[in-house]
């Protein structure tokens, strides 16, 4: 029996003792039977079990809440073939979070990255070079990386003397731009405005090879 068949029985038998069907013992005891019956009612109403059953019924977990994570610009590589790329990334409240990829779920994240609508075209990605005059110490994902290695070294020379500024080859979005020293600097009588030779230059590379590109 289960909760809704104990109601049904308890309400039964209170109208049978309504319709004075039962006397003296049989009537104290039919009174038993029935708060018997409700009693195991209410519980299975409040536990949502099967009173008869003596399984224990687990209740389902509630659906776990999403834990929001942003990437915090960092990415290592493996030092071994077949090992893991770890993405670094910082929950809402500052905890560190890893993302762990192996060989097939980092390609399959970075095809979804570059190319989203799944079309097969090759795609295209900007780089950001920084170099001094002929020499490039390095490449970045972003223009704010290659500044913040431009602006470290100019600092090692000149120390915190002068403020740094990003004067750009032209008005458009991909001009390279070079670091200028704004202040006596590397001179207390020095001009006002120093360029550095240290320089941001956007670059265009493809994500896969074309072979109709060759033509």
């Amino acid at each position: 029996m289960n909760g809704p068949d104990h109601y049904r029985e308890a309400e039964s038998i209170l109208t049978s003792l309504n319709e004075d069907e039962y006397v003296g013992n049989a009537r104290a005891e039919a009174i038993a039977q029935a708060q018997v019956h409700a009693t195991l009612a209410v519980a299975a109403a409040r536990e949502g079990v099967n009173p008869d059953q003596h399984n224990e019924v687990v209740a389902e977990p509630a659906a776990p809440t999403p834990l929001p994570v942003r990437w915090d610009r960092l990415v290592i590589h493996p030092c071994d073939p077949g090992g893991e790329t770890i993405v670094c990334c910082l929950a809402e409240d500052g905890r560190p979070v890893a993302l762990q990829l192996d060989d097939e779920h980092r390609e399959a994240l970075g095809l979804q990255l570059l190319d989203p609508d799944g079309d097969g075209e090759t795609a295209e990605l900007t780089v950001y070079r920084a170099s001094h005059e002929s020499i490039t110490f390095g490449h970045y994902a972003t223009r704010e990386a290659a500044r913040e290695h431009c602006e470290a070294l100019v600092r090692r020379e000149c120390g915190d003397a002068g403020s740094l500024g990003w004067i750009p080859d032209d008005g458009s979005d991909d001009a390279p731009e070079e670091l200028s020293v704004f202040g006596p600097a590397w001179e207390e009588d020095g001009p006002e405005e120093t360029c550095t030779g240290y320089v941001v230059t956007p670059l265009t590379v493809a994500t896969a090879y074309d072979e109709d590109g060759d033509e």
